[in-house]
């Protein structure tokens, strides 16, 4: 950010300059070529005369203002600066600052610093007969000054107090997450989120969230990934960034993959040494998902089928069973008895468990 610089010299104020230092060499008995009456009180620029015994002494100031008088060792508040009236010599008088005047009102005398917004550090330095106000650094965190070049901590960000042709200036210098520095365009990383330090080229600094970190691999807000087990969106919801699983993955032995979403089913892979095969769904489970089987699917000589849960078949000389799903487990299983050749063999055991021919 660029604050406006606030600096203000008493030469800022063109108009006070011929008379802001004023003295006299001598006395005076007239005045633009007339007599010099007792008690006659002339103005002369910013200063004041009285005639006193043929002379012209010194009495008042006039303020920038033009209209207000103040005597010789008062003073007199302008916007900016304290102006004392006062008589160097004795036939002298000048008008000159003494104190600086911070935006509030308050007097700040030379050598002594200010800060008008808790952002910036003014010092009113004092040159000769004039004063000035000069930047003097940046405020830190416990009213200390920091200097031109100097670091200073906001919250999780880090400043330089800069100091340019235009004044002065924080200027963005890093991202402080747990105690760590990261500079703009730095990525931070933890377990699960992915953050990153940026600037928006305005002077400002922000640390942002980038997406998630699933077995340490960053994913872009929106992106889909899986993990070889479930299918995850990364997720930005309420300032909350997470992996939402929104799939199943299928890992075949050829060492391929392939998704698929919440509530679709899919046949398992044949295998060298078993025919048999499962049809698969991707469930929801509570807030996460599962990969279940959900019905069973056989491949003998004698025809091939799919039987649901709580099924059985004779195929053959083959009794083709597929069971579940129970309470402690979702997933059906099968089962080939061999060989088989009247029911009546099944005596009440597999009506037992809850099969029927189907």
């Amino acid at each position: 950010m660029m604050p406006k610089p606030w600096r203000k010299t008493e030469t800022d104020d063109d108009h006070l300059l011929p008379d802001m230092l004023h003295s006299m060499g001598g006395s005076k008995s007239k005045i633009s070529g007339e007599q010099c009456y007792e008690g006659a009180q002339t103005r002369q620029g910013s200063f004041w005369y009285v005639c006193r015994q043929g002379r012209e002494v010194p009495i008042s100031c006039v303020a920038p203002d033009g209209r207000t008088q103040f005597a010789i060792g008062q003073t007199f508040k302008t916007p900016n600066f304290l102006l004392q009236c006062s008589q160097p010599t004795p036939n002298g008088i000048q008008m000159a600052p003494v104190a600086c005047i911070t935006p509030a009102g308050q007097i700040v005398y030379p050598g002594n610093m200010f800060t008008p917004d808790q952002t910036f550090y003014f010092r009113c330095i004092q040159s000769e007969n004039s004063l000035q106000t000069q930047l003097a650094g940046c405020v830190g965190p416990s009213q200390e000054l920091v200097p031109d070049g100097g670091l200073l901590r906001r919250g999780q960000f880090l400043y330089k107090c800069q100091f340019t042709h235009n004044g002065i200036k924080l200027e963005a210098f890093a991202c402080i997450f747990d105690n760590r520095q990261y500079y703009p365009d730095q990525d931070i990383l933890t377990p699960a989120v992915w953050y990153r330090c940026e600037t928006d080229g305005n002077g400002g600094i922000a640390i942002k969230l980038k997406g998630c970190i699933k077995q340490g691999q960053r994913q872009e807000v929106g992106k889909r990934f899986n993990d070889g087990v479930f299918a995850y969106i990364c997720k930005l919801e309420d300032s909350r960034i997470y992996p939402q699983p929104v799939g199943c993955v299928e890992r075949f032995y050829n060492g391929t993959m392939a998704e698929y979403d919440l509530g679709q089913k899919w046949l398992s892979e044949v295998t060298s040494f078993d025919y048999n095969r499962y049809v698969f769904e991707c469930q929801k489970d509570g807030s996460w998902l599962r990969k279940n089987a959900v019905q069973c699917y056989y491949n003998t000589p004698e025809g091939a089928g799919y039987l649901r849960g709580g099924c059985m078949r004779k195929v053959g000389q083959r009794l083709v069973q597929c069971h579940g799903p129970t309470q402690q487990s979702p997933n059906v299983r099968m089962r080939i008895q061999e060989p088989y050749n009247d029911h009546s063999q099944l005596g009440g055991s597999l009506t037992a468990e809850g099969l029927a021919f189907c």
